[in-house]
């Protein structure tokens, strides 16, 4: 926290950083900060945590009968292997007292906390999953996620945080791991990896990029007849225009998105069905009625990738593939994911096959 704190009042003169102990009384509304950081160790449980944001988060009204601005931006500390503790050697530390367990619960409560935000301002979250702390001299590894391995350094942790809360936007409503100890120069391309979040990345390819993103489009359209995919698609163009945030020049791409099947949430009963029609008026035309049932389909997000064929800044020709069109209630296709992946996989393969680097 220290090196947090002296590298955030390097960036921001006259920041004012105010910590405080859990077992200490929080300040209603948070005294007006912008960010609350949340250490996953210091708090027990979530109820702890409950009992913090029902104070920090409340609007007050301050002097002159202005309304107070409580935080919009929730920074969660936690530890890699939170989401993993089936698997060693996180299965290992769990073990004790379940402190992995604990500090998931917390996780999750903080981002339950944010989706169920009605009032402003609005309210964001960010996780942030390090390592043991210990110096390293290796790189820094960063993705979204719950996915590496390893310790991370206090400066690394530090310099993480400050770009979390103060420069980067990808890391709102995200989760993210980071180990090693060496940090970069640049932070962008870390962090664009967020967005979706990022699935699977080909880089350093060959070839005229129209050619390639039209390769891919054609790629895409050949999805939806594929049989071994277990949730059909639709194919549609993309329209992310290059980002100079991101540090892209050109960009074309093509998204696979889910469609609707009567199967988990959306799956009625017959009698479930008798009472939608009857609400939806059964007596009306059947067309009236299955315009009105599509409507209703057209509402939920069901998930998609966006595959996107882009030239950086230096002139590198890459293809991203992330999710897309996601809600805060939609429930990832791990099984059509995996096999959409694998084939674009090959496709690429194929593509470096007949365009082979120099």
């Amino acid at each position: 926290m220290p090196k947090f704190v002296d590298l955030l009042k390097d960036a921001i003169p006259g920041v004012v950083v105010q910590s405080i102990k859990p077992t200490a009384t929080m300040p209603m509304g948070g005294d007006n900060a912008q960010c609350l950081i949340v250490f996953g160790t210091s708090l027990s449980d979530r109820s702890g945590l409950q009992n913090i944001l029902s104070r920090v988060l409340r609007r007050t009204l301050q002097p002159g009968g202005k309304m107070g601005s409580p935080p919009t931006q929730i920074v969660c500390i936690s530890s890699i292997g939170t989401e993993r503790t089936d698997k060693f050697p996180y299965s290992m530390q769990n073990l004790m007292g379940g402190k992995l367990e604990k500090k998931r619960q917390i996780e999750e409560s903080i981002v339950t906390a944010v989706k169920n935000r009605v009032v402003a301002p609005p309210l964001d979250y960010t996780i942030l999953k390090v390592g043991d702390i210990k110096e390293s001299s290796d790189s820094l590894q960063m993705m979204p996620g719950d996915v590496l391995d390893g310790t991370t350094s206090a400066t690394a942790a530090a310099e993480v945080l400050l770009q979390a809360v103060a420069y980067q936007p990808s890391a709102r409503n995200a989760t993210l791991c980071a180990v090693g100890g060496s940090v970069p120069s640049e932070w962008e391309d870390l962090f664009v990896r967020l967005d979706g979040p990022e699935l699977q990345r080909f880089e350093n390819l060959s070839g005229p990029k129209d050619q390639l993103s039209e390769y891919l489009k054609e790629w895409a359209e050949l999805m939806p007849d594929y049989k071994r995919l277990t949730t059909p698609v639709r194919v549609e163009v993309s329209t992310q225009p290059p980002n100079a945030y991101e540090k892209v020049s050109e960009r074309a791409g093509v998204s696979l998105l889910y469609m609707p099947t009567n199967t988990g949430k959306a799956y009625l009963s017959k009698s479930e069905e008798r009472v939608r029609e009857q609400q939806t008026g059964a007596s009306s035309s059947s067309s009236s009625s299955a315009k009105s049932n599509l409507q209703m389909k057209k509402m939920k997000k069901e998930g998609g990738i966006e595959v996107l064929t882009e030239v950086t800044s230096d002139g590198e020709l890459r293809v991203r593939a992330r999710r897309c069109n996601m809600g805060d209630d939609t429930v990832v296709k791990e099984i059509s994911e995996e096999t959409i992946l694998k084939r674009l996989e090959e496709a690429i393969k194929v593509w470096k096959q007949d365009h082979p680097s120099n």
